[in-house]
């Protein structure tokens, strides 16, 4: 049985903002210290069972698992292969994983997750409208109500998830 260490904590971001390259550089810090992480990575083109893209990334950088879905159908991939799963809420996309650390890209409109904010300078459209959102991730300096984390500390970005996310 799964024992989920941390609740789990959503990236978003405006396309190549540096989503995926922020999560596969902190897998391998969580996978050190002992988690066993899982990611999931919302889609808006139908999900398939190649292993393949940033799925494949996820995995490389040290995931257990990997779930690519759209608003409707979760593919998983594991060690063992590949499973597809209808879903009709993001939260069902949990029972999918046995990882210790969940670990999400995008679903930007599900208000259930905290939320960074990762923004590359500069950003055209801030997706503020987000519900959640507890940080930005950036290069650039503060400025703004929320803290401002450097994608490059990544010991600071593991301690504040830790704070933020801890059960």
């Amino acid at each position: 049985m799964r024992v989920l260490k941390r609740s789990p904590v959503a990236f978003i971001g405006e396309s190549e903002s540096g989503k995926t390259l922020l999560i596969c550089r902190l897998i391998p810090l969580m996978v050190s210290r002992g988690d066993s992480v899982a990611v999931l990575k919302h889609t808006h083109h139908e999900p398939d069972d190649l292993r393949r893209g940033d799925t494949e990334r996820f995995l490389q950088a040290g995931a257990i698992e990997a779930v690519l879905a759209d608003d409707f159908k979760a593919v998983h991939f594991d060690s063992e292969g590949t499973s597809s799963w209808a879903y009709s809420h993001p939260t069902d996309l949990l029972r999918l994983v046995n990882a210790s650390v969940i670990l999400v890209e995008g679903f930007k409109a599900y208000a259930g997750w905290s939320k960074l904010l990762v923004r590359r300078v500069p950003s055209t459209t801030a997706s503020s409208s987000a519900q959640n959102i507890v940080a930005v991730v950036s290069e650039e300096d503060g400025g703004g109500a929320l803290p401002r984390l450097h994608p490059d500390e990544l010991p600071e970005l593991l301690s504040f998830l830790d704070r933020i996310t801890r059960l």
